[in-house]
């Protein structure tokens, strides 16, 4: 059990048909057979009612379709394709469901309540879920999870990534911003990296084909995970939104740049080799502002270089590299002082000192 209904267009009454899916299921549990038929039918008609409003038949406005006898929907939905002829014709066990909430209208409808036809109407239910599912495949192109698998099992796909992002339909695209931070790719160690480069640069083109709000909502989850999220959750959706932190108000994105500020500052040379393979210290050049996340950055800065290592200076270098002229000169006055490490740290730090 645990009924999916990812073709339901608005996000709001998705939610409730679920959780009356899991109200349903939870009847059927119980042997509530006249809650479960009821349910059943209701959850059928409000996801026909969806269709129909934005798919309507014969040019019917919303208050029209929302008028129609489930009946009448299910022979719509089959006349359009939408469903077969097999669900239409097991739907006599729902089609008059409105009549059993009235102990009146049950005995002049002659509706029966049994197991049987409660077992009935939830199966028609998951042959109607299916059918509406395979009616949007075919009407919308690459579903998120497939983009997702593409991605995962050919990390070499960048160049027909424009492709399948414009052939998702709106929601899908929506979907998959969504899902991809989220995203833990099950794959071998050494394929890891190729597959999230994948996913950062379908993130960044479906970024350009979803609304402004969809982005601004997602970039605000920055601070819901730097409160609540691990280390590795942390650094893991900063490498997807590292060129939007600008869109977060200044407390916030002064706190993700303390938390990096952090990062260095306790020196660790695995944790630092972490944060600059995902998201990177060069954020804190490019967005760093307050005047006392500068002047720690600077101590931060003459105090370790008073006892270097390699991670560390680079972490620094990366850093720096946007921001600060003076920041630059300390660097390069302590890189002279150390020979041959001198040449990786300018690698790592693409500084043409």
């Amino acid at each position: 059990m645990g009924l999916a209904l990812p073709f339901v267009a608005d996000d709001r009454l998705r939610a409730i048909l679920e959780r009356d899916v899991a109200e349903l299921e939870g009847c059927l549990r119980a042997e509530a057979h006249k809650a479960a038929m009821v349910l059943s039918g209701s959850i059928i008609e409000a996801i026909l009612v969806d269709y129909f409003i934005r798919n309507p038949p014969g040019g019917k406005n919303p208050d029209a379709i929302l008028s129609t006898d489930l009946a009448t929907l299910i022979a719509e939905a089959v006349k359009a394709g939408v469903l077969s002829e097999s669900s239409r014709d097991l739907s006599t066990v729902v089609r008059n469901y409105r009549n059993l909430i009235h102990p009146g209208r049950e005995l002049r409808g002659g509706t029966q309540v049994s197991k049987e036809a409660a077992q009935v109407a939830y199966n028609l239910l998951i042959m109607i879920t299916r059918e509406m599912a395979e009616t949007q495949a075919r009407a919308a192109g690459y579903s998120a999870e497939e983009a997702l698998g593409k991605m995962t099992r050919d990390p070499d796909c960048t160049p027909v990534l424009e492709y399948i992002a414009d052939n998702m339909d709106r929601r899908e695209r929506e979907r998959l911003v969504r899902e991809i931070p989220r995203h833990r790719p099950q794959v071998e160690v050494w394929e890891e990296e190729a597959v999230l480069r994948c996913m950062i640069k379908m993130h960044t083109i479906l970024k350009s084909r979803i609304p402004e709000s969809v982005v601004q909502a997602e970039v605000e989850r920055t601070g819901k995970v730097l409160r609540t999220g691990s280390r590795f959750e942390i650094l893991h959706h900063l490498r997807f939104f590292k060129d939007d932190l600008l869109r977060l108000d200044p407390d916030s994105r002064s706190a993700v740049l303390a938390y990096l500020i952090s990062i260095i500052g306790e020196g660790l040379e695995e944790q630092i080799e972490a944060c600059r393979t995902t998201c990177g210290f060069e954020l804190i050049g490019r967005y760093l502002e307050q005047k006392s996340l500068r002047l720690r950055m600077k101590a931060l800065a003459k105090h370790i270089w008073s006892k270097p290592s390699l991670s560390v200076a680079t972490a620094i270098g990366e850093a720096t590299f946007m921001m600060d002229a003076e920041l630059h000169k300390e660097l390069e006055n302590w890189l002279e002082t150390q020979g041959g490490h001198a040449a990786e740290i300018k690698k790592h730090i693409g500084v043409p000192f």
